[in-house]
Order: C-alpha cells, then sequence, then structure tokens
C-alpha cells in the first residue's frame, strides 16, 4: 500500500491438501470432528469422470472425493461450520488489509451427481456470500476462475468478475494466424467482457505455453496480441514475466511448472531471482537476454512496449472504462474499434497481417478529426479515398498498431 499497490491474494475454497491436519484428522477416524468436513463414501461410487479423470479415492478402508488429484481432498461445502470455517479465513485477510481475492476452481465447489459435478447453482449462492462479505469491508475485488463456463461467474449475483477464458486462445490466433478471428468478436459479444478479468496467459498449461513459447520469435506478432489485450475492454491480467518475454523452465515433473520458472531481473546468477546455491526451480530458457535489466532502458524493449500501452490505458478512460464497438468483420487483417466514456473517443487500429494493409472506415471518420496518441511520433494512417467515394480508408505497416484519440 506505501508503494501504490493494491494486493489482493489466491484463495481456494474448494479444496485442502491432503496433509493439512483438518483432513489428517477425518482421514485417519470416522469419529473425528472434522468427519463430514470432506466427501466420503464407504463404498466406491460409480461413473464418474471429471476432467482429470476418476474423482474418487481410495483411502482408509473407504473412499474420498478430490476432482483434481488424490493430494487435493474436496471440501464438503454442503457442512455450514465447512463455510463459516471459509468466511472466516477470509475475514482473517480482510482484517490485515488486504484489498481481494482471486477465487480458484469455482466451477466444482458443489457436486451433486456422477452427471452433474460441474457449474452447479450452489457455486453462485455461496460466491454472492463471499461477494457480500468483501462489500461489507468497503471497496474490494473478487476475482474467480472458471475455464469451463466463466461468463455466468461475472454475474452480479455470482462473483461479480471472472477470468475471460477463452477470449485469450483467439486473440493469439488473430496475432498467429494474421486475420481477425470471428471467435474474437464472438466471445466480446457473448461474455459480459467488461466485467472480466482478461488475459493471454497464465499458470496453467491448459491456457496455452508462455508467450515466448507460443510465438517463437515473431516479436510483432507478441506485441500486436499484448496490444489487443491492453485495448480492449475487461480487467487485463498479466502474467507475470510476460512484459519481459519470459521463457520456460527446465527438467519440470509436469506441463504446469515449465510456466513457473523464476522471474529474469538480469544477466547474473540465478537471473537475479535469488543469491541461493541452488533455486528451487531452474532459470528459464531465455534468462540472459530476456530479463528486466536488459530492457528497462531500451525504449524499443517489450517490456517498455507493455509500459506504453499501460500507461496509455491509465490515462484514458475510454480505454479503462469506455464502451466497445467493432468497426471490422471476421477474416480481415485488420482489427478496428472504438472506445467511448463521457465524450472521449479512442480508435484502435490493429494490423495482424504480416505484410501492409488498408482498412475502410465509416464515411463519418475524417483524418482532421484524429491525432495519434499511440506510439508517440506515428504519423496518421488515413489515406485519400479513391474515385471520390464518401469512405476513410486506412493503411498499415505490416504487424502494426496505432492508436488515435477524436480531437
Amino acid at each position: 500500500h506505501q508503494r501504490g499497490n493494491a494486493e489482493i491474494i489466491d484463495y481456494v475454497m474448494n479444496h485442502a491438501a491432503a496433509g493439512h491436519p483438518l483432513f489428517e484428522s477425518a482421514y485417519d477416524s470416522r469419529k473425528s470432528p472434522y468427519a463430514d468436513w470432506f466427501i466420503w463414501s464407504e463404498d466406491k461410487p460409480r461413473g464418474w469422470n471429471t476432467f482429470a479423470g476418476e474423482p474418487w479415492r481410495e483411502g482408509n478402508q473407504r473412499w474420498y472425493y478430490a476432482v483434481f488429484d488424490a493430494g487435493m481432498p474436496d471440501f464438503n461445502l454442503r457442512n455450514p461450520k465447512v463455510v463459516d470455517f471459509h468466511l472466516d479465513n477470509l475475514r482473517f485477510w480482510l482484517n490485515r488489509g488486504v484489498d481481494g481475492f482471486r477465487f480458484d476452481a469455482v466451477g466444482v465447489l458443489f457436486e451433486s451427481s456422477a452427471a452433474a459435478w460441474e457449474n452447479q447453482p450452489e457455486n453462485h449462492e455461496l460466491l454472492k456470500r463471499v461477494q457480500d462479505l468483501l462489500a461489507s469491508y468497503g471497496e474490494k475485488y473478487l476475482v474467480c476462475e472458471s475455464p469451463s463456463d466463466p461468463a455466468p461467474f461475472a454475474a452480479p449475483d455470482s462473483c461479480g468478475s471472472a477470468f475471460a477464458f477463452g477470449l485469450q486462445k483467439h486473440i493469439l490466433s488473430s496475432a498467429k494466424l494474421g486475420r481477425l478471428r470471428d471467435d474474437v468478436l464472438y466471445s466480446l459479444r457473448k461474455m459480459p467482457v467488461p466485467r472480466m478479468a482478461t488475459f493471454l496467459a497464465n499458470h496453467d498449461h491448459f491456457a496455452g505455453a508462455r508467450l515466448a513459447r507460443q510465438f517463437d520469435g515473431d516479436e510483432k506478432g507478441y506485441r500486436v496480441a499484448a496490444a489487443t489485450l491492453l485495448t480492449l475492454p475487461g480487467l487485463p491480467f498479466l502474467y507475470y514475466g510476460e512484459e519481459i518475454g519470459l521463457g520456460q523452465s527446465s527438467p519440470v515433473s509436469n506441463a504446469d511448472q515449465s510456466l513457473r520458472g523464476p522471474m529474469s531481473w538480469s544477466g547474473e546468477p540465478n537471473a537475479g531471482f535469488t543469491t541461493a546455491a541452488k533455486p528451487f526451480r531452474a532459470n528459464v530458457s531465455n534468462w540472459q537476454t530476456h530479463n528486466v535489466a536488459a530492457q528497462d532502458k531500451d525504449p524499443a524493449s517489450l517490456l517498455n512496449w507493455y509500459r506504453g500501452l499501460i500507461a496509455l490505458r491509465n490515462a484514458e478512460p475510454a480505454l479503462s472504462q469506455g464502451s466497445f464497438t467493432a468497426l471490422s468483420e471476421r477474416d480481415q487483417p485488420v482489427f478496428a474499434f472504438t472506445r467511448e466514456h463521457e465524450g472521449s473517443r479512442v480508435l484502435v487500429l490493429i494490423n495482424y497481417a504480416r505484410q501492409p494493409a488498408q482498412h475502410t472506415l465509416p464515411a463519418s471518420f475524417k483524418a482532421a478529426d484524429w491525432a495519434v496518441v499511440f506510439p508517440q511520433g506515428a504519423a496518421s494512417p488515413f489515406v485519400a479515398a479513391q474515385g471520390g467515394k464518401p469512405a476513410a480508408r486506412v493503411q498499415l505497416g505490416a504487424q502494426q498498431v496505432l492508436v488515435l484519440k477524436a480531437r
């Protein structure tokens, strides 16, 4: 807070660790006061098949439910004592001044049967209780992770905000293919994006590899994707190291760990992350070239590209809060759209193609009405209309991004 930052922390209500004292007590004895804090069956239930496969795990001559793996037993959230336990945990952190939470795995909080183990109505009812608790502490933020069906969790009567899973893959596909995917426009229409947390990558491999791996040296494509994220509606999240092109880590025991290598602060030993003789996890593959120290003072670096876009978004309420109007259709090389808020209007032009491209805007757009605000010093993209046609045309270079503001 002294540095001007708000701090949100991760919270997992769905499951505990198998080594948690509460579960160890429940595991050891059916007479434990915590026996009903988890989900048990004397005989193995049949017909269950979740995204992790079989969710029922054998333990101490009975079976317990753990949707992710045997080391993460699910809490029984139909037990009011368990819910109170979690709400008290949240109060503990809120009383210490935390500004909000990122809730993990909210799609599987409740399970009713082998055919109804995900996205149950009770999930939303419980999260609304959580949201109400945060509201009693003033201005706090709650965001939820539900990869399979995020939009309902962004509703006011649920979590209030959720990660926009799916949108990230469509943005990245557009940047890689060189044309606007229709899925981007569909997601923007289908999801309540202004309330959602947008992102390009995160800590789970199913959401995609590190951007440096995905773009494989195509830094212009990387920058185009970042510009899309930071100019669209939503509450953009950056995964640490994304802003410097952090690579992947190896050797690792699973794919997720490859995305969780240490941050590369410098070209010094252990990438400036630690002075320990042996770091917990090996440096990422590109730490010597892609680190903060190498990019900090280079105005053309990826780090400063991100900084410029973030500064622009913070300075322009139209980008951070404004409405969205698409001026492009599917499969066009240029993604053109406007953002508007309280009379301030911004025009975003993103050329995904690896060659120059033109785009026709509505006739109401006049070159004299617009000034380029990002990148600084860039020339106006407007070109003269051909054949006297009443249309506004813009010309963009290969993989070029321009943001203009109405005068």
